[in-house]
């Protein structure tokens, strides 16, 4: 019989049953009571002075006490990191390392704490001296945590104020473990999934984590299906109720007319009085007087350009019309993410570096996102960038290309 049905008989008030969330399943468990002996012990005396024994009592509240908060089988220090990166030995764990190295670490305000950590530290190690050798980080500290291993995952999330989670993929893997953990601990959490099913079952842990006040932020980057839901959902609004014409690759153009409309217009000779006028051909902008701000970056600008490019940066020059073929991050400066082939980036040489720092545009450097004069000057010929070269790269000979 279940609760459902005891609660429509008198006298009863029978609870219905609670799902155990995945932390409860692995640790709050008989089998992992029984390898605690110390507490076995004290419940055994407990047991054979039937609760009479005041000393048997406040040995078991003692040993039980240490078991709720796993501080019997914890081998955590008290260290306590800003961040630590978890799963970091596979390619995603290449790319967190590199945006670490090349623009957070640098270019952060406030200065953070940080390890690595995964389930085989040996890995992680090799990642971490291949990014890190030669640095002030080649030392930073791996924690070994395996999802199978519950203690383990404990002591890495007491050992963090947030985790963040590259280890996937997330479907086949139990990351509800260190998420639930996360949640017991008050250890923020944030992974890059873009697998919306696990991301969904991970829901079911808000209410651990409301009560254990951790923020949990699954599928933080910008990747899966969560974008194409979004650009679904763009195409269906422009096409259903501003009434446009949305093309494959979800661009709108003009709004479709009206049947009648159209009929009309196929009604007027092209030679009438109603005919469409011949298209005007507008003509070009006169160039905009600047301002004394504006007038003061263009002199820096310039005072910029004659000088030698910086050690370690090459300056390209770029004259022909056609596609630079660069994709750039949002930092700031943006690094490079991709160059295109074919293009005029890749026909340069030395060809322009995936992993580069673009420092500065036609002389002006970027110190802000939505750099006005910086993404004019990308649109003209000829345009100047000053590219720090990757620090992982072989330095070419020259500095202008």
């Amino acid at each position: 019989m279940d609760a459902a049905a005891l609660k429509q008989y008198g006298g009863f008030d029978y609870a219905e049953e609670v799902a155990l969330s995945p932390l409860q399943k692995l640790y709050f468990s008989g089998d992992m009571f029984s390898k605690y002996e110390p507490a076995n012990d004290a419940l055994r005396k407990l047991v054979d002075t039937e609760g009479e024994d005041e000393d048997a009592w406040d040995e078991f509240e003692n040993t039980f006490d240490k078991f709720m908060d796993f501080s019997w089988c914890s081998n955590w220090g008290g260290k306590k990191y800003d961040i630590i990166f978890y799963g970091v030995s596979g390619y995603t764990g290449y790319l967190m390392m590199e945006y670490l190295k090349r623009t957070a670490l640098k270019r952060n305000p406030e200065k953070f704490t940080f390890a690595f950590a995964g389930r085989t530290p040996s890995k992680v190690a090799e990642m971490r001296d291949r990014e890190f050798m030669g640095t002030p980080y080649e030392d930073t500290e791996i924690l070994r945590c395996s999802y199978d291993d519950i203690v383990s995952v404990i002591d890495m999330v007491k050992s963090a104020h947030c985790i963040v989670n590259v280890a996937g993929p997330y479907m086949l893997a139990q990351g509800e473990n260190l998420i639930d953990a996360c949640c017991y601990m008050g250890t923020h959490y944030c992974d890059v999934s873009g697998e919306i099913p696990w991301t969904l079952r991970t829901m079911d842990l808000h209410k651990h984590a409301q009560k254990g006040n951790a923020i949990i932020a699954p599928s933080s980057a910008v990747a899966g299906a969560y974008p194409d839901l979004c650009v679904k959902a763009m195409y269906d609004k422009l096409k259903g109720d501003l009434q446009c014409a949305v093309t494959a690759c979800g661009c709108a153009t003009k709004p479709k007319e009206p049947a009648a409309k159209k009929e009309a217009a196929a009604e007027t000779p092209a030679g009438s009085a109603h005919a469409l006028p011949a298209p005007v051909v507008p003509e070009p902008e006169p160039e905009r007087e600047l301002t004394f701000a504006q007038r003061v970056a263009k002199a820096s600008a310039d005072d910029f350009l004659t000088k030698a490019p910086a050690t370690g940066v090459v300056r390209y020059t770029f004259n022909a019309q056609g596609r630079l073929g660069i994709r750039l991050s949002r930092d700031v400066p943006p690094w490079i993410l991709e160059v295109a082939d074919g293009t005029l980036a890749a026909k340069k040489a030395p060809r322009v570096p995936v992993g580069g720092v673009v420092l500065a545009v036609n002389g002006y450097e970027l110190a802000k996102q939505d750099d006005q004069a910086a993404i004019e000057g990308l649109a003209k010929r000829p345009v100047i960038l000053d590219i720090e070269w990757p620090t992982d790269q072989s330095r070419p000979s020259v500095n202008r290309a």
